[in-house]
């Protein structure tokens, strides 16, 4: 497994920079280099944008996004997370990699391989970040126990380009993408779910 995930994994990635970078890149690598890509990062860039995303949770916290005396959703957290991320250029230069030597084969068909190279190449940070986002949700989702329905992810590959193209975007905002994050994953809760 390429990303180790628990139920504090969040919290600890805000209190803790290097752990978050390190994680993070980890993943990155893991994925580019699946598809015969590497990338060269920029860690001042990537620790601007944890500064960053720990920076705007906290004034959400503050402010109105968030119901006084309770913390953050998840999903507003990585919304931020997400934003943050599409605004660093965090990724120097995307160089040709031996995929022989990746950590894991990519597990798709050629034409699929083919799809996630032009989308690296063309989105860059936003389809990455995207990418890692995305994990982190379905796997929370997955463990929730307060949605009547059973987890079902609902990204097409259509909607994840037009979510690409938006993250591109110099107009993109952390409040829309929040908004878009919590359509894609939204279920009825069961009667006795708190309120988030």
């Amino acid at each position: 497994m390429f990303l180790q995930i628990s139920p504090t994994t969040i919290d600890d990635w805000l209190k803790d920079e290097e752990a978050f970078c390190y994680d993070f890149l980890r993943a990155q690598h893991f994925i580019v280099q699946s598809v015969g890509y590497a990338i060269n990062p920029s860690s001042k860039a990537l620790k601007e944008a944890h500064r960053a995303w720990k920076a705007r949770c906290d004034e959400w916290l503050n402010g109105k996004m968030a119901d006084p005396g309770k913390p953050l959703s998840l999903m507003k957290v990585l919304a931020i997370l997400l934003y943050e991320l599409c605004e660093a250029q965090w990724i120097r230069s995307l160089e040709e990699f031996d995929e022989e030597k990746a950590p894991a084969p990519f597990a798709g068909t050629d034409d699929e391989k083919q799809e996630v190279r032009n989308d690296i190449a063309a989105g860059r940070e936003a389809y990455l970040a995207l990418q890692f986002v995305v994990v982190l949700i379905n796997w929370f989702e997955k463990a929730r126990t307060d949605r009547i329905q059973e987890f079902e992810f609902r990204m097409t590959l259509d909607l994840s380009h037009d979510i690409m193209f938006y993250l591109t975007g110099a107009q993109k905002e952390p409040i829309a993408i929040y908004l878009i994050l919590k359509a894609l994953y939204t279920r009825d809760p069961t009667p006795d779910a708190p309120n988030n």
